[in-house]
């Protein structure tokens, strides 16, 4: 009997603490807010290393970010992606695509632009092509396409 009301009471407390608020420093949510004054609506969550990985939405843009603070309100990274359903490509992604011979008929499923700190921004753009091959093009702002 012991023994089952200790199953019963483990479960709760794993029930309890996925429903946890995380508590994030007033630092990180000050940083966030100077990086992001238009979002009023955001999910926090704290990664391996320590820091705080904010989740929320760019209605304007048709994306989904992710960025990542440090517990001193540091960004160490954003990674933007787009929602391509909505044929929401940046321009510059569709104008390198178009250039290229070989991607011109690349039908894109993904975009997401990677900014970490200390390194240029780069676009992971990944598609299939007419002759049905998979492609992942790493692609630089401006327009720089690698395979």
């Amino acid at each position: 009997m012991a023994l089952c009301f200790l199953s019963v009471s483990t479960q709760a407390q794993k029930k309890q603490a996925k429903t946890a608020t995380l508590v994030v420093p007033e630092v990180v949510d000050a940083s966030f807010a100077t990086h992001y004054a238009d979002v009023t609506e955001k999910n926090w969550t704290k990664n391996f290393r320590g820091n705080y990985v904010a989740h929320f939405s760019d209605t304007v843009n048709k994306a989904t970010l992710i960025s990542e603070f440090n517990k001193e309100g540091i960004m160490i990274n954003r990674t933007t992606n787009y929602d391509v359903a909505d044929r929401v490509v940046p321009e510059n992604i569709q104008l390198a695509l178009q250039a290229e011979p070989d991607y011109a008929d690349l039908q894109v499923e993904s975009v997401t632009k990677i900014e970490i700190e200390g390194v240029a921004p780069y676009f992971t753009v990944k598609g299939v092509n007419a002759q049905n091959k998979k492609k992942t093009l790493y692609i630089s702002e401006e327009g720089m396409i690698t395979e």
